[in-house]
Formats: structure tokens, C-alpha cells, sequence
């Protein structure tokens, strides 16, 4: 029985690792990408000419992709197509001074350089960081873990391997550069334009959206802020009266209607006083086995609150956790207010 739980907590751990080395691997991708474009690629003064739309307006779910008129080294008066698109429109607006990026083998191609590709960066490297932080601190690193992974590692590998092609049927780097700019035009052109105007009127239509959303939004942020902030007074109360015992765990308890195990633990007081409790911290895969030892932290003026030392770094976790979405949701509510109340009170003008 704990050789098939090991090996369920090592699978559970090794699909965290995975997660997060995902999220630091487009990151890093994104990271050279930039490099590379910055060494490569020089970058033009030009405006916001028009825009292209791409899904149904009616249903909130269009795209928007700026088209860009810049002046080259040359003098010459250049109309392109931007890359990258979003469902916003306050800072793509017809107009609008953007710099951008040229594709090195198509000018009729650009990309708008504003900060926000380092900006998803950072997100993605925080966003990896959290799954890597609960593979290693939730469980310790055993046997099962390693061979896991490297037979992981290993499939990768296999499955790169076969998607490489003959060298004799490689595309050089200008063919396949130059063969994704066709095709991001031919798309493109198959997306409807709209003006200035035209612009102004979906704009609107979004922030009256957005605007009656802001109620429930606020209410979303203040509900991880308070999860976040009861659970981190809580556990920080029990180890400001803290005290350790050894203990026993003597099952695991699966509620009703959950898939994840918490183990109930019996310990000793220092008073001689046998308590019993079920820990807070429960997982798909059961880290710990019955009859398995553990360190026991309770609360010496009341010792049925307490947990399994182990599950600390796991609770502080999903405080911040907790914290760091309710402040994110809490940025975007007051962002969403102040850019809807200064485009109103702007009359939707920019110049």
C-alpha cells in the first residue's frame, strides 16, 4: 500500500514540475525570440491606420488587429499587417502612435513593440514558479519521482526526434519566415476592416459591457482576498502558540463528493492529552500513508487545531495564492474603472 501511494504522490509531483517547466519554457522562448528580434529587426515611428476584425462583434468575442502605416529608411509610406491581436480596443484606436518592428523579409508585416511581450513573460514565469514551489514543497523527492520524470523526459524526446525532418527537406530560415508572412496576410485579408468610427462604436460597446460586469468582478476579488486573509490568520495563529508532538496517522478520510484524501492524525500532548484531528491539507494522490509518523504543530491553548508540519508550505501556498489573484482581479477592476471613466470623460478622443 505505500509503495502504490509513492507512487501516485510521485506522478501528482511530477505533473507540477511538468506544468511549471512548461510555462518558464515558453518564457524562455519568448525571452530569445525578443533577443533576436532586437538584433536582427530596426524599429520605425508609424500610427494606427485601421483595424481588422476577426469573430462575431455582437457576441464580445472579436479580435482586434491593428493595421499600421509607418515611413521606412527610405521615405517610402508603408501600410502593414500586425502580428499579434486582443479583444481590446482603448489603446488601438486609429491614430494612436505605435513603434514597430518590420518583419526583416516583408515590410507588409510588423509587430508593435509596447511592452507587453516582457510583461507575459514575467506573468509566465510567475505563473511556472507556483506549480514548481507545490511539486517540491508538498512531497519529497523519491525514487518514483526521478524514474517518472525521466521516462517523461525520455517521451519528449522521443516525440521531438520524430517531428525533426530529414535535413535534405529543411526550409532555411528566409523560406519559412517568408512563407508564415504570406500566409498571416492571406488571413489577414480575409478579416473585415473597419475605420476609426467604426472603432469608437465597439469601444463603447465593450466598456458599457465591461462596466456592468465591475460590480461582480469586485465582489470575486474581495472573495480570494478574504479566503486568503482568514486562512493566513488562521495558520498564522496556530504557529504563533505553537508546540510540536510526534504523531501517527491513523487513516485517510475522503469526503463525499471530493477526489482528494486528508489524513487523520492521532498525538500526544505535552499535558499526556491523546487528541485526534483531520488535517486541512487533502491531495489527489495521499502524501503520507497509514501508520506513517509525522511531525505534528498544535495550538497549545486549544490542541484540536493543529496540522501535519509538512502541509505548511502548502497552506502559506494557497495564501498567496489567494492573495495574488484577488489583487490581480482587484488591478484590473480599478483599471477597468478609471480607463472607462477617462475614455467617457474624453468623449472617446485621443488626439
Amino acid at each position: 500500500m505505500g509503495g502504490v501511494i509513492g507512487l501516485m504522490a510521485a506522478v501528482q509531483q511530477v505533473g507540477w514540475l511538468v506544468a511549471g517547466l512548461f510555462f518558464w519554457f515558453i518564457a524562455c522562448v519568448m525571452i530569445l525570440s525578443h533577443i533576436y528580434d532586437r538584433r536582427t529587426k530596426k524599429t520605425y515611428n508609424g500610427q494606427i491606420a485601421g483595424l481588422r476584425v476577426r469573430g462575431d462583434v455582437t457576441k464580445g468575442k472579436a479580435v482586434y488587429y491593428p493595421i499600421v502605416s509607418y515611413t521606412n529608411e527610405s521615405g517610402a509610406l508603408i501600410e502593414a499587417e500586425t502580428r499579434h491581436g486582443s479583444s481590446g480596443l482603448a489603446g488601438k484606436l486609429p491614430g494612436r502612435a505605435v513603434r514597430v518592428m518590420p518583419d526583416a523579409h516583408e515590410p507588409g508585416v510588423v509587430t508593435i513593440r509596447d511592452g507587453s511581450g516582457i510583461f507575459l513573460t514575467l506573468v509566465l514565469l510567475a505563473m511556472g514558479a507556483v506549480p514548481i514551489i507545490i511539486g517540491v514543497s508538498q512531497y519529497p523527492v523519491t525514487p518514483y519521482t526521478i524514474l517518472i520524470f525521466a521516462a517523461f523526459g525520455a517521451w519528449v524526446a522521443w516525440k521531438i526526434a520524430r517531428m525533426i525532418r530529414p535535413r535534405h527537406e529543411w526550409q532555411s530560415r528566409e523560406e519559412f519566415r517568408r512563407r508564415k508572412a504570406a500566409e498571416l496576410l492571406t488571413k489577414r485579408a480575409e478579416c473585415a476592416r473597419i475605420n476609426r468610427d467604426e472603432a469608437i462604436v465597439q469601444l463603447k460597446a465593450i466598456d458599457d459591457l465591461a462596466f456592468r460586469f465591475l460590480p461582480l468582478s469586485l465582489l470575486i476579488a474581495f472573495i480570494f482576498l478574504g479566503v486568503g486573509a482568514w486562512v493566513g490568520y488562521d495558520t498564522g495563529t496556530l504557529l504563533k502558540n505553537r508546540a510540536h508532538a510526534e504523531g501517527r496517522v491513523v487513516a485517510l478520510d475522503r469526503p463525499s463528493g471530493s477526489d482528494a484524501y486528508y489524513p487523520v492524525v492521532e498525538y500526544r500532548t505535552h499535558d499526556d492529552e491523546w487528541v485526534r484531528f483531520t488535517d486541512k491539507t487533502g491531495s489527489n494522490a495521499p502524501s503520507v500513508a497509514v501508520g506513517q509518523g509525522v511531525d505534528v504543530i498544535y495550538d497549545v491553548r486549544k490542541p484540536d487545531r493543529a496540522m501535519i508540519g509538512t502541509t505548511v508550505p502548502a497552506v502559506w501556498i494557497v495564501v498567496v495564492a489567494c492573495g495574488l489573484v484577488g489583487l490581480v482581479v482587484l488591478v484590473a477592476v480599478i483599471r477597468t474603472f478609471c480607463g472607462v471613466t477617462m475614455w467617457r470623460r474624453r468623449g472617446y478622443n485621443i488626439f
